[in-house]
C-alpha cells in the first residue's frame, strides 16, 4: 500500500539509524518504558483475553512482550519491525507490508512505530485485516506537540542566522487524528487519548544524544541543504533556556484502541426506532 503514498521517510537511512541504536537503546528508553506501562494498563481494563498478539515495533518489543504475557491476558506474542536485530524479534516488515496472514491474530499492537511510516492509513488497514472478527487493535505513538519547543527554537534560530529555515521536521497526528484514521481503516468503536511527559535537559546536544540512542535522528527523504551547525544549536539552546540552567521538552503520547468488525459489537439503532419522542421531553 505504501507504493502510492508520499515517501516522507528514507527507510534505508532509518535502518542505519536503528542498527546503530541496537547497542544504545537501553540508555534512553524511558519514553518507551512509560508508553509500554500506560498501554498495558489500558489493556488490563479490557475484559478480554487474547490467544495470539502481534507487536509492530521492535525497539521495546521484548520488554512489552514480557509485560503483556505477565498480565495473564495474552498467551503468545509475535514481534515484527522494519529493521532487523531487535531482541526476540520474529518477523521483518518489508515495504510497509505486515508479514502476517489474514485473521492471524486477535490482538495487534502498534508500539511507537507509526511515527516512522509513510502510509499510516494503509498500515492500519493491514493491521485490521490481520485481526480475527472482533479482534482488538491497540496503538501508541508520538503525537502532535512532541518536542515542539525545540523545533520552534531551531526554526527561529535558523531564520535569524540564515534568513530562512529548512524543513527538518515532519508533522505528527493528534488524538483526534488517530481516532479518525482508525475509523477510516475500518475499525469499529475507535477511541483515543493523549498523555504528555515532560523531559528535562541541560543541553540540546543531550536531546540529540537521546534521539540517536533510540534511532530517531532525522531520516526524512528530503535532505536539508545544510546540517545544524554549532552556532545555530547554541542559539536554539539560548531560546530554550531563557536564562535558566535547564529546559523541559514535552513528549505527547497518543493512544488508540479499535476493534475489527464483529457481530457481537454494539451498533447504533436504526432511525425511527426510538421509543420516546423529543417533543415529549422538550
Amino acid at each position: 500500500m505504501a507504493q502510492n503514498s508520499q515517501q516522507i521517510f528514507d527507510y534505508s537511512l532509518l535502518k542505519q539509524r536503528h542498527k546503530r541504536a541496537l547497542t544504545l537503546f537501553s540508555s534512553a528508553d524511558f519514553i518507551h518504558e512509560a508508553a509500554a506501562k500506560s498501554l498495558v494498563e489500558r489493556l488490563q481494563d479490557v475484559k478480554r483475553d487474547f490467544d495470539r498478539a502481534l507487536i509492530v515495533g521492535g525497539r521495546y518489543g521484548a520488554a512489552l512482550k514480557a509485560q503483556l504475557v505477565a498480565t495473564g491476558k495474552v498467551k503468545e506474542v509475535v514481534i515484527a519491525d522494519i529493521s532487523e536485530g531487535w531482541p526476540e524479534q520474529d518477523r521483518v516488515i518489508t515495504n510497509e507490508t505486515l508479514p502476517c496472514d489474514a485473521e492471524e491474530f486477535d490482538l495487534v499492537v502498534f508500539f511507537m512505530s507509526l511515527s516512522n511510516v509513510n502510509d499510516i492509513p494503509g498500515l492500519l488497514v493491514q493491521g485490521r485485516m490481520a485481526l480475527v472478527s472482533d479482534g482488538m487493535m491497540s496503538l501508541v505513538m508520538a503525537g502532535n506537540g512532541t518536542l515542539d519547543p525545540l523545533k520552534n527554537a531551531v526554526l527561529q534560530s535558523e531564520s535569524e542566522l540564515k534568513g530562512s529555515a529548512e524543513r527538518r521536521f515532519h508533522p505528527l497526528p493528534d488524538a483526534r487524528d488517530v481516532a479518525s484514521l482508525m475509523q477510516w481503516a475500518g475499525l469499529a468503536l475507535p477511541i483515543s487519548d493523549e498523555e504528555v511527559i515532560a523531559v528535562s535537559y541541560a543541553s540540546v546536544m543531550d536531546v540529540f544524544k537521546d534521539l540517536k540512542a533510540i534511532g530517531s535522528r532525522r531520516f526524512l527523504s528530503e535532505k536539508p541543504e545544510s546540517a545544524l551547525n554549532k552556532g545555530l544549536i547554541n542559539q536554539a539552546e539560548l531560546f530554550l533556556k531563557q536564562g535558566n540552567d535547564r529546559f523541559d521538552l514535552p513528549v505527547h503520547l497518543v493512544y488508540g484502541i479499535g476493534w475489527a468488525p464483529g457481530h457481537s459489537q454494539q451498533k447504533p439503532l436504526p432511525p425511527g426506532s426510538g421509543q420516546i419522542s423529543l417533543t415529549d421531553i422538550l
